[in-house]
């Protein structure tokens, strides 16, 4: 970096361009040929310098974070090599280069940080990209189906959980982009796919695969319901022989029946959320705390 910072305040560009030839392997010394490419305002030299290194890396995620924690830029880049491709491609007012980056960063989101880009990347195909409200829904189809295979790829490659700043534990299967993708578009086939990634689907994702998949949503909330609220083979913990299949005496127990039940009230109204109520307090007539905890719901 010494002899490259020579080399530029003697403005001798050959001595600069033949020590970046001679260490192309050289994030420090590339990141800043970027830089100056984008002072001198040589935007899509340095957006393809920029994609060139991250293409001939092993692994673009982790040359992305080595930018983004280097020493020479601290706090400026904050997706990496990927932020110069965005900076660039909006300084050449490129609807396409800035799309290519946008999806990238919802394909590889697993910070609630990045669902934003979701929100811009159709605002950037609608108004500037041409796209009617159809054309979008297909882009965004195809999105979706992208980013299933990248959960994929997470599933057989990443552990489940990582830890962040030895406190903050989040699932690295999850793409919160993906999930407001999915809800946005109402992709209710690709949230039913997509929930089981997840500890939970929140109640957004659930109302989704409810408008194709009813039953299934019904099912996902019902079968966290706890163990003997009702003995149907709706639940998942089903009556077994010699298995005693009645609900724990506890107002903990009854408190998580009516979180479901306001959860169940959400995406199927009021009016089925009452039935279910009632079919439970009926199967505990005695237990006063219960009836007083669905009170809400009958």
């Amino acid at each position: 970096m010494s002899a490259y910072d020579l080399y530029a305040l003697s403005n001798d560009d050959a001595g600069r361009e033949q020590l970046l030839k001679d260490y192309p392997e050289s994030m420090a010394l590339t990141l800043m040929n970027a830089a100056n490419m984008i002072h001198e305002g040589r935007l899509r030299s340095a957006y393809m310098l920029a994609q060139g290194f991250l293409l001939s890396s092993r692994d673009m995620e982790d040359v992305d974070i080595d930018a983004r924690h280097n020493g020479l830029l601290p706090d400026l880049l904050p997706h990496g090599w990927h932020t110069i491709m965005e900076c660039c491609a909006e300084g050449l007012n490129d609807v396409g280069l800035l799309a290519n980056v946008y999806r990238y960063y919802i394909l590889s989101c697993n910070d609630r940080s990045d669902t934003h880009y979701v929100s811009k990347l159709r605002n950037l195909l609608r108004i500037y990209g041409g796209l009617s409200a159809e054309e979008w829904h297909d882009v965004a189809d195809g999105l979706a189906r992208d980013c299933a295979r990248n959960i994929i790829d997470r599933i057989k490659y990443q552990p489940e959980i990582t830890t962040k700043g030895g406190t903050q534990r989040h699932s690295s299967w999850r793409n919160p982009a993906y999930e407001k993708l999915i809800v946005d578009e109402r992709l209710s086939d690709a949230a039913l796919t997509y929930y089981v990634t997840v500890d939970y689907p929140p109640l957004p994702l659930l109302r989704t695969i409810a408008i194709e998949h009813p039953e299934s949503a019904k099912s996902i909330i019902l079968d966290a319901m706890p163990y003997g609220t009702m003995g149907t083979p709706a639940f998942r913990f089903t009556v077994e022989r010699g298995v005693d299949n009645t609900l724990t005496a506890r107002r903990a127990t009854y408190q998580q029946i009516a979180k479901q039940l306001r959860r169940f009230a959400a995406v199927f109204g009021d009016e089925e959320t009452r039935v279910l109520a009632h079919e439970i307090v009926e199967r505990y007539p005695n237990r006063t705390a219960l009836r007083e905890e669905l009170a809400f719901a009958l």
